[in-house]
């Protein structure tokens, strides 16, 4: 009894096929060397940038919901109800930004002291 193959089942068998050819090939091979993309010395360096980077996204939303409360505040045209949660949500926002610019500060005193003690700069 012959068994018969769908054409995917047969270009699945062609591409194990090939690979299993050149496998060997891979033992020959030069190894090669991967730039850093990132330019980061250290894994301190990767860390700095990703809580900078975090931050900073904070910020941008934190900055939206501040235009998005004013406007609110405006279009709200007196009724008390409306007035009182955009201007609950405007001083919230304060508060959280007044707090993202002190955890910047303190997390780059700390990295910039990190950074000093372990001799590698940051960016």
């Amino acid at each position: 009894m012959l068994m018969t193959y769908s054409s995917r089942a047969k270009t699945v068998i062609k591409i194990i096929s090939v690979w299993a050819l050149f496998l060997p090939l891979a033992a020959l091979a030069v190894p090669i060397k991967i730039s850093d993309p990132i330019g980061a010395g250290s894994p301190l360096e990767i860390y700095a940038r990703v809580i900078k980077a975090f931050l900073g996204t904070v910020g941008i939303f934190a900055l939206l919901n501040f235009v998005i409360a004013g406007v609110g505040l405006i279009a709200s045209r007196g009724n008390p109800e409306a007035v009182k949660k955009n201007r609950d949500n405007m001083l919230w926002t304060i508060i959280g930004i007044a707090l993202l610019f002190g955890a910047y500060a303190i997390l780059a005193f700390v990295i910039d002291r990190l950074a000093g003690s372990l001799n590698i700069g940051t960016p």
